[in-house]
């Protein structure tokens, strides 16, 4: 570790074994003193007048294991969360412009590769252009096969989306994020960006008995196109902000249901 005394501008390299002993000539009771080693913490401490062990603590980012992989050739593909079929339904947020959708998308050969990009498509259709281009919030999240849910991040930042087209296409080849090998999440938020993306729509609102009623409600933003039924391979999920996790998607029929969503990816040869 590198030991840095802030107030004489001096530094120092601890032994192969971490300690280090200060003397009068560098340092004096009541300096600051900075340690530092990579892929941890820095811990920053006043000088001490006894003998002390400093812990410390890894670089929460760094934890996850790396896998080095020779992506030397050019070959490129993509993996869908449906198998045909066109898109059936759509996915938006209410007046509260709150929501979070996601899309399991299944790595069913075990794929080794690089993310290069990640698409969906959106609904255009009778909303006002100001109101479709309102941004989103991209997160890519592990799926825990234990529990059949989103999991911890893959990506440790939020990618924000402006629509310009119906074909919302973000590239993320210079993230160089690894496929894992069960898949992944996409989760796509929508957040609160200012009233002009908000618009009248009519909802047809279902009931337990299969009955619906016809109103009008103000809608934030596009809507996420999506599918529902036996065509998707992976599952569709929505996150619960009140409670704070995830819960699987499904129609008022009780169908599958998940926005539709592509990854395409650098194969590692």
């Amino acid at each position: 570790a590198t030991i840095q005394n802030l107030n004489a501008q001096w530094a120092m390299v601890g032994s192969d074994k971490g300690f280090y002993s200060f003397s009068p000539d560098n340092s004096k009771p009541g300096d600051s003193i900075l340690i530092t080693y990579t892929g941890y913490e820095p811990q920053l401490l006043i000088h001490p007048v006894n003998s002390l062990t400093v812990i410390m603590k890894p670089k929460a980012e760094v934890l996850k294991p790396v896998e080095v992989l020779p992506c030397r050739g050019t070959k490129t593909g993509q993996i869908h969360n449906v198998k045909g079929g066109k898109s059936n339904t759509n996915l938006g947020s209410n007046e509260e412009a709150l929501a979070s959708w996601a899309a399991y998308i299944p790595n069913p050969q075990g794929a080794k590769g690089i993310i290069t990009s990640v698409g969906f498509s959106i609904s255009t259709k009778d909303i006002p252009a100001s109101a479709w281009k309102a941004p989103f919030k991209l997160k890519l999240l592990h799926f825990d096969a234990r529990t059949q849910l989103p999991s911890t991040p893959l990506l440790n930042k939020e990618i924000i989306v402006y629509p310009q087209s119906a074909k919302v296409v973000t590239d993320l080849s210079e993230e160089w994020l690894r496929l894992p090998e069960n898949g992944l999440v996409v989760a796509v938020d929508f957040f609160y960006a200012g009233e002009e993306y908000m618009y009248k729509w009519p909802v047809r609102q279902y009931k337990e008995d299969g009955s619906y009623v016809d109103t009008t409600m103000n809608t934030y933003g596009a809507k996420i196109k999506a599918i529902r039924g036996k065509t998707i391979t992976g599952k569709g999920f929505i996150y619960n902000y009140r409670k704070n996790e995830w819960h699987t998607l499904e129609s008022y029929t009780g169908e599958m249901l998940a926005p539709k969503m592509e990854i395409r990816i650098k194969y590692c040869e």
